[in-house]
């Protein structure tokens, strides 16, 4: 249902941008059945979104092949410690590339590398073979990198309102925290 919502908005958008934006188009008249196509279009869109109980702030589904990731790409931000970022991109239809950072100090950080499955059942991120890096810098600025480990194991739950929460096998390293979504 999703594909039938965004198709018909974009045909809208195309509608609009043919009829409204051409400099040897600009009658009012145009603007006027641009304006009331892109109305139509986000009508269709809301009708459907409501029949089939989809909502932009409904839990995490995707249409036929999209990588469910999809709807929690993006920066996070731990809100409890305030010390720990996360960002999430998506990775073939169904995996995940995560990279956690936790600002040790002005002169050290340390990142998890993480590479896991969505399964869509359980809202989790299963992941294995993570690397832990701890990063410190030099008063030049130089980076020196200490691998720690490479085969951390856990996952990524998603929570109410897509709240994320980890849990790091290896060392609960993501005990506590609750990461929210950040600009």
């Amino acid at each position: 249902m999703k594909k039938q919502a965004f198709a018909i908005l974009t045909a809208a958008i195309i509608f609009m941008t043919a009829c409204g934006s051409s400099s040897a188009v600009k009658s009012s008249s145009s603007t006027v059945k641009a304006e009331t196509a892109a109305t139509a279009a986000v009508s269709e869109t809301e009708s459907v979104m409501a029949e089939t109980g989809d909502s932009e702030s409904g839990g995490v589904s995707a249409d036929e092949g999209q990588n469910p990731v999809m709807n929690i790409i993006g920066p996070y931000a731990d809100k409890a410690s305030g010390k720990a970022s996360m960002v999430i991109s998506c990775e073939g239809t169904d995996g995940a590339s995560i990279v956690i950072d936790w600002k040790d100090s002005a002169a050290s950080v340390t990142e998890w590398q993480i590479h896991g499955t969505y399964d869509s059942d359980k809202d989790v991120v299963n992941y294995k073979n993570a690397v832990k890096t701890v990063k410190t810098y030099d008063s030049k600025g130089k980076e020196t990198d200490e691998v720690k480990y490479s085969d951390g194991t856990g996952t990524i739950t998603v929570g109410e309102n897509n709240t994320l929460t980890w849990k790091d096998n290896k060392e609960d390293a993501g005990k506590g925290c609750e990461f929210v979504f950040s600009n």
